[in-house]
């Protein structure tokens, strides 16, 4: 421990006995998941991905992490995801985070391997999902007019992406179309993304950052994609992310079973006043809405 904590740690307990200490500020709430409809992810499906991330080791040679996704949705709508980190030591298991949202029951279900702990959060209905929401003990917190606007503009992105392979001479940043090709018996069309650098004139001009998704018009999202970011000593070089198994279909219930042997916290959300706040990441997936 650094020995400014220690200071402040010495501190503390001097104010605790003294009976004049201040309650310690409550941690950032997570992101609860709005859970809201999908208008484009309408098919039931069940699908495996492999991931890899390759960062500037403590020798400044490139590491690669593997780690992997779980995904599935059924056609009364209920979604989960999971990821597997494995132990970046190599001394102890993986790490299995997980969510889920069940609009069949208003819930949301969030885990954690490691912790051995799920968190069971009932939602409002789906009519009375306005404004902003907080879990009881307040560590959990859903902007649902937020979450409607970023869902829009994740959508408007990927319309603009599919307009600007019609357009690639007046595209910025460039936008390439890679054709079509087959990915797990589904047909995914490609598209390779490259943003100019950002300059100014106290620095150089940085390279090029590139990225590529093949997005499958049936399941309405991305089965493949690669970011090739600028180099740099301190950052994340490439990142990836493919499917690996993926069925068409109803996955069988018992997918949608949270795990069990798990300490249970259950937590109602409320409405709240939208005050500015800041919320840490929460969840496993990027891909639900």
């Amino acid at each position: 421990m650094p020995k400014s904590d220690i200071a402040v740690a010495i501190v503390a307990a001097i104010l605790t006995q003294a009976g004049t200490a201040e309650q310690p500020p409550k941690p950032k709430p997570r992101s609860a998941m709005s859970c809201l409809p999908d208008p484009v992810r309408h098919l039931p499906y069940s699908a495996e991905f492999s991931m890899t991330n390759t960062a500037p080791g403590s020798d400044g040679n490139p590491v690669v992490y593997h780690y992997s996704d779980t995904e599935a949705f059924d056609s009364h709508g209920r979604y989960l995801g999971t990821s597997t980190f494995p132990d970046p030591n190599h001394k102890g298991p993986p790490q299995t985070t997980g969510l889920e949202c069940d609009p069949t029951t208003d819930t949301q279900y969030w885990w954690d391997s490691l912790k051995r702990s799920l968190v069971v959060l009932k939602m409002p209905k789906m009519e009375e999902r306005q404004g902003c929401w907080e879990s009881d003990a307040g560590d959990f917190f859903i902007n649902f007019d937020k979450a409607r606007r970023v869902n829009a503009e994740t959508q408007a992105r990927m319309n603009r992406l599919n307009q600007a392979t019609q357009d690639q001479e007046h595209s910025n940043p460039l936008v390439e179309d890679l054709g079509t090709m087959t990915l797990e018996g589904v047909e995914v069309r490609g598209t390779r993304t490259t943003h100019p650098p950002a300059t100014s004139s106290s620095e150089r001009e940085r390279d090029y950052l590139m990225e590529e998704h093949w997005a499958s018009p049936l399941l309405g999202f991305w089965l493949q994609q690669e970011v090739d970011y600028p180099p740099s000593p301190k950052h994340n070089s490439k990142w990836t992310r493919r499917v690996t198994n993926l069925k068409l279909g109803d996955p069988d219930p018992s997918t949608f079973d949270p795990p069990s042997g798990y300490i249970v916290f259950t937590e109602t959300m409320h409405q709240v006043a939208c005050e500015v706040r800041s919320v840490s990441s929460g969840g496993p997936s990027s891909h639900l809405h």
